[in-house]
């Protein structure tokens, strides 16, 4: 009900005051006794004059007015959002994607702001109907030069019945910043390859674990890498880590400690299950010889080729050419026998990499045929394995920790909030006040003069 009486106690005493006016005007008009005079009576009104009862009226009317200033404040909010990364001005997101304003008020974000005012009684539905975005400068496809990306976008809050009992700036502020954080999540660095599952790592066989361990802390060390050659400079308060250090101390859990668990394995001839995985090996081999065969037979294709071009064919294409010095030389183009000999190196590297690989194989097939294992062995394995595990998980704890303060070192500055001073919206507010207590106060002083027309009329 409160609601209801600030929104719309305004209209229905305006409106009120328009009917007063209209039915002494009807009244004149039904009586005949409206002329041309009235203008002239308008002229020599004095609103001052025995008016006391009306001017007290509207002053108690203004008090009242100024005081509900700011009730009538929390209903209405603005805030603005601005966009300060380089990809903005494009319209697109950090990552390329392109924006879309209608995600500021989605389904998740208001439902966070929901969460975080802990308004009870608002449903999702209710917050979307008080909240519009626009862009805060509109741009317009009629000509090139009235084309604009928006950077800015203006958040703007009108409250309903549902809403009444919330502070506007409260609303506006907690879906603006449940939007950040939204963007932030969406748009910080993924840390998904950073997940290792040492449980079920665990059921693997010795060999298995070691190859699971070297790619991953590989994968680790490249990713750091990569972060590093983005930002060579930065370092984490909380770890005191770069990413250049973090990416060192992936590498050597590989290069060091994951090499002398494979080593150990490799001596003690270590399997969970060692008839099944020198079967593994050995069909692994199989088809590997296949694939060194297809190299091979590839790369004699290519040599052949080759030779079937004329040795004098590259005569034909050499072109006359100056250099950068204007000195004068024979340049050789492109043919396809450049094309053929690349070929034949990459099947030869290939058929040598696979080779490499089954001798490989064939090497550690043997240590594991020719020693068995004793307990202590095992045992001894096992705690190598919990040593890396230890450490890597010590790293990759290190690496979330400085990722997550390099995302709020960088999110944090993608967008700003700010809203419209407190002083500017009440002087709107106050604005209005005193524009329909203007108009009431003409209303009444024109329906009190027809009044004293009326009265005039029937005197004479």
């Amino acid at each position: 009900m409160g609601y209801y009486f600030l929104r719309y106690y305004r209209q229905i005493i305006f409106l009120i005051a328009a009917i007063l006016l209209c039915v002494q005007l009807f009244r004149l008009i039904l009586k005949r006794r409206l002329r041309m005079s009235f203008l002239e009576k308008l002229r020599s009104y004095r609103p001052f004059f025995q008016k006391t009862a009306l001017n007290l009226f509207l002053v108690v009317l203004l008090i009242a007015g100024v005081l509900l200033v700011p009730s009538m404040a929390r209903l209405h909010s603005v805030r603005t959002l601005s966009l300060n990364y380089s990809n903005a001005y494009q319209g697109l997101n950090p990552n390329g994607t392109r924006f879309n304003q209608s995600s500021i008020l989605n389904e998740e974000i208001l439902s966070s702001a929901i969460k975080k005012g802990a308004f009870e009684g608002v449903s999702v539905k209710d917050l979307e109907k008080t909240l519009r975005i626009t862009p805060l400068v509109e741009g317009s496809s009629d000509s090139e030069e009235d084309y604009h990306i928006s950077t800015q976008y203006m958040l703007e809050y009108e409250g309903s019945a549902a809403t009444a009992g919330i502070d506007g700036d409260l609303i506006t502020q907690l879906t603006l910043e449940a939007y950040k954080e939204w963007f932030i999540n969406e748009f910080s660095l993924n840390t998904s390859l950073l997940e290792v599952g040492f449980e079920d790592i665990r059921q693997l066989d010795y060999l298995d674990i070691y190859r699971y361990i070297y790619w991953k802390t590989g994968d680790i060390g490249q990713y750091m890498l990569t972060m590093s050659s983005t930002n060579p400079n930065f370092s984490s308060e909380m770890t005191g880590e770069s990413f250049s250090t973090l990416a060192s101390a992936a590498y050597s859990i590989r290069d060091v400690m994951a090499e002398n668990l494979y080593a150990y394995i490799l001596e003690n001839g270590i399997s969970k299950e060692k008839g099944i995985y020198l079967g593994r090996l050995s069909f692994e081999n199989m088809n590997l010889g296949f694939d060194a065969e297809k190299e091979r037979l590839s790369n004699i294709n290519n040599l052949e080729a080759i030779d079937m071009y004329e040795n004098d064919i590259s005569t034909a294409v050499l072109v006359p050419t100056y250099d950068e010095n204007a000195q004068y030389y024979m340049s050789r183009t492109r043919i396809g026998v450049d094309d053929l000999a690349s070929s034949a190196e990459e099947h030869a590297n290939q058929m040598t990499s696979i080779r490499s690989q089954i001798a490989n194989n064939l090497h550690v097939a043997s240590m594991l045929a020719d020693i068995t294992p004793g307990a202590e062995n095992i045992a001894t394995a096992d705690e190598l394995i919990d040593q890396i595990e230890t450490e890597l998980d010590r790293v990759i704890d290190n690496i979330i920790v400085t990722i997550r303060e390099y995302n709020e070192s960088i999110t944090n500055q993608y967008m700003d909030i700010s809203e419209v001073s407190e002083v500017s919206s009440w002087m709107s507010s106050l604005k209005d006040v005193l524009i329909w207590w203007v108009g009431i106060a003409v209303l009444l002083h024109v329906c009190a003069a027809l009044k004293e027309y009326e009265k005039e009329g029937e005197s004479r």
